[in-house]
């Protein structure tokens, strides 16, 4: 085997091991904090983390298969471990399951939380949504002078 294949194969495996420790300390977190709703910020913040890194380990597995994918083309001896097109193997995916319960579960503390935090901080949101939406508004503006310039200047 090609070592340039091997070691993206090494990479694959390590991401995955990763993505399965993840879990399990996520998993060890989550039995701590679904008794104590009180801790449902945290929770969703700390959820929104893991969901973060493994979305991020998600990207680096498809950029090491599609690396390996191209290698393994021309090598008939490789082709075995190219993985599976069919659309239910999509569905199985180890790591497409976890990055999903990571998602849901992320989803429902932020479904929990959003109600009594509006209730209590009604009046810093809407201040973070009038001061988000003026840089939004003026960076769009500036961005339009930028091109106005570039087509009137040359």
């Amino acid at each position: 085997m090609d070592d340039y294949a091997r070691e993206h194969l090494q990479h694959i495996r390590h991401v995955e091991l990763e993505v399965a420790t993840l879990l399990g300390f996520y998993g060890m977190f989550l039995v701590w904090v679904i008794p104590q709703e009180n801790f449902y910020e945290l929770a969703f913040i700390v959820s929104l983390v893991f969901f973060l890194i493994t979305f991020k380990l998600d990207l680096e597995l498809e950029k090491h298969w599609d690396e390996f994918n191209k290698i393994a083309k021309n090598d008939l001896k490789l082709q075995g471990f190219i993985p599976k097109r069919e659309i239910y193997y999509r569905f199985i995916s180890v790591h497409r399951l976890v990055t999903t319960l990571i998602l849901g579960v992320t989803t429902y503390f932020l479904a929990y939380i959003i109600p009594s935090w509006i209730c209590k901080n009604w009046r810093q949101i809407i201040g973070i949504l009038v001061a988000i939406t003026y840089w939004f508004l003026d960076s769009i503006r500036d961005l339009m002078k930028i091109q106005k310039s570039k087509d009137t200047c040359c």
